[in-house]
C-alpha cells in the first residue's frame, strides 16, 4: 500500500478501521461518521508522524469529534498544545454525562 510511514506504527491498517466505520449499521448519519473516521485517524497515528507532538493530532481528533457532537468545531484558548489534557478531561466527562456547550 502506498501511505506515510507515521500509518504503518499498527498491525491494523488504519483505512481498514474507517471502512469498518463508515459501512457499520446504525444511526450516525453519514456526515457525523465521516467526522469520526477523520478522529480515528488522528488517533492511530497520534505521537508517529515525524516532527509533529502526539497532543496536536488529538487535538484534531477532539475537534472532529466535536464536530460530530456538537455541529461546529471546537474552539480552544490553548497556546500550549500540552496543555491540551487539562482542558480535554472536563471537556469529555461534560459529553459523556450529556451535558452541551455551557452547561455546568
Amino acid at each position: 500500500m502506498n501511505h506515510s510511514d507515521h500509518y504503518d506504527s499498527m498491525q491494523i491498517e488504519t483505512i481498514d478501521v474507517i471502512q469498518q466505520v463508515m459501512e457499520q449499521e446504525g444511526e450516525m448519519p453519514p456526515f457525523e461518521r465521516h467526522c469520526v473516521s477523520h478522529a480515528i485517524r488522528y488517533v492511530m497515528r497520534a505521537g508517529t508522524k515525524a516532527g509533529e507532538p502526539w497532543q496536536k493530532d488529538l487535538e484534531k481528533a477532539r475537534n472532529y469529534l466535536h464536530k460530530a457532537l456538537m455541529g461546529h468545531w471546537f474552539e480552544t484558548t490553548l497556546s500550549n498544545p500540552y496543555e491540551l489534557s487539562k482542558e480535554l478531561l472536563p471537556y469529555m466527562m461534560k459529553v459523556r454525562e450529556g451535558r452541551g456547550e455551557g452547561e455546568a
